[in-house]
């Protein structure tokens, strides 16, 4: 391991302790908004609106389901899951103002969306909601998310972070 990144390892493990558990969610954060770049894409070839209301009322409950199944209270899982919606519309609006901004031609080479993308963000979620139940006493209180990473919108991340603390009540022991 490289002498910075140890240091910086170090600094953050002083601090928080919590650099693993705020790193994974982060991570799995990012790589779902990531996906969005597709979808926006896809969108915008087809001159599709970002939002979908039939769409995401069918799907809410859906992984809302897939939320407590991961072991998160009801409504808990509800608010998550809703801001993590509203992160990716606010995502793929912010990536298709920039397209309108610059007059960008149509795409190459997109996913399919419904054969390629869609399962992908399936995928991320899960893997958001798994992790999120694995480290939520973990990440305490005040997580200090960080800026976006480059490519995801500041108010995308805000929207996706802001909405996963505080923790349900009883959700975590007491400490002893």
């Amino acid at each position: 391991m490289n002498r910075r990144l140890l240091c910086a390892v170090l600094i953050c493990l002083a601090q928080t302790g919590l650099c693993g558990a705020v790193e994974d969610v982060r991570g799995a954060i990012a790589q779902r908004l990531m996906l969005m770049t597709d979808v926006a894409r896809y969108k915008w070839n087809a001159q599709l609106p970002v939002t979908d209301l039939d769409r995401e009322a069918s799907l809410l409950p859906l992984l809302i389901e897939a939320a407590v199944d991961v072991g998160l209270d009801p409504d808990y899982a509800d608010r998550v899951v809703r801001a993590q919606m509203a992160a990716a519309r606010a995502q793929q609006e912010h990536l298709i103002a920039q397209w309108q901004a610059g007059a960008a031609g149509s795409f190459d080479a997109v996913p399919d969306l419904v054969q390629v993308t869609r399962p992908a963000i399936t995928a991320a979620t899960t893997r958001l909601l798994v992790i999120l139940h694995q480290h939520l006493c973990a990440l305490g209180a005040d997580p200090q998310w960080g800026p976006a990473p480059t490519a995801i919108d500041e108010h995308a991340w805000a929207l996706a972070t802001t909405a996963l603390l505080p923790a349900p009540e009883g959700t975590c022991p007491e400490a002893t």
